[in-house]
């Protein structure tokens, strides 16, 4: 009957779709690698220090598997990989020599399925560690201070080297003050006189001693000429009274 044909086409038609829906679904519902740092086949001129790998969804944090091995299969890979949602971190190893390097990587999604591969990438000769350049710009300036030629002069230290402006100054003054005692010793002493009489006078008996004598005296005169008015106006007044 046509009412039962299409039915039956209708419900073989739902069963098709619901096949190719059933299909699909398991394999949008994997994860995937979308994108990384370095990309794949990369070729860099300095060497990263980290790995990045972007899934299109969440991976579990501890199933996170990444082993970088650069030339002659060397491990260059650095401690546990870090899981951040859809974002897997692996640091690196330095110094890196130039070479190939692959990233194998072993990730867990949400919904349980491993999700695995690797990458490549290249490093050029001029992707030296920048530590190999500090030690070899150091080591050429040993080189260089080693072969510099010896300085064979002799120098003085203008710390040590004696002071000859001062030696100077102090051999004229010890020749000033020798000269000195020299006269003084040598200078004529005064012969002494007779017994009873007084020495010649010095040169230190001079003019000084004749202001000490006029203080010495002048008092004694004051005095007298004081006696002498107050006798004479006694005697005037004994005078008058007789």
């Amino acid at each position: 009957m046509p009412g039962s044909k299409l039915r039956r086409a209708a419900t073989a038609a739902l069963v098709i779709c619901w096949g190719i829906a059933a299909a699909a679904s398991p394999a949008s519902a994997h994860n995937v690698l979308e994108a990384s740092t370095p990309a794949d086949g990369a070729v860099l001129d300095r060497a990263p220090a980290t790995i990045l790998l972007d899934f299109n969804d969440e991976v579990l944090p501890r199933a996170a598997i990444v082993q970088v091995r650069g030339p002659g299969g060397d491990r260059a890979d650095s401690g546990d990989p870090t899981v951040t949602a859809d974002k897997v971190r692996q640091r690196v190893d330095p110094p890196q020599r130039p070479g190939r390097y692959t990233i194998a990587y072993r990730v867990v999604s949400a919904d349980g399925h491993p999700i695995t591969g690797e990458l490549a990438f290249t490093l050029t000769e001029s992707a030296a560690d920048p530590a190999d350049a500090a030690d070899a710009a150091e080591k050429a300036k040993e080189d260089q201070a080693q072969s510099a030629p010896a300085d064979t002069g002799d120098h003085e230290d203008p710390a040590t080297a004696p002071d000859t402006s001062t030696s100077a100054q102090r051999d004229a003054s010890a020749d000033s003050g020798t000269s000195r005692e020299a006269g003084r010793t040598a200078a004529p002493q005064p012969p002494p006189g007779p017994a009873g009489t007084a020495a010649a006078p010095s040169a230190d008996d001079g003019p000084g001693m004749i202001p000490l004598a006029l203080l010495v005296v002048a008092p004694v005169l004051l005095a007298a000429a004081v006696v002498l008015t107050l006798r004479a106006r006694r005697g005037a007044a004994d005078a008058q009274d007789t």
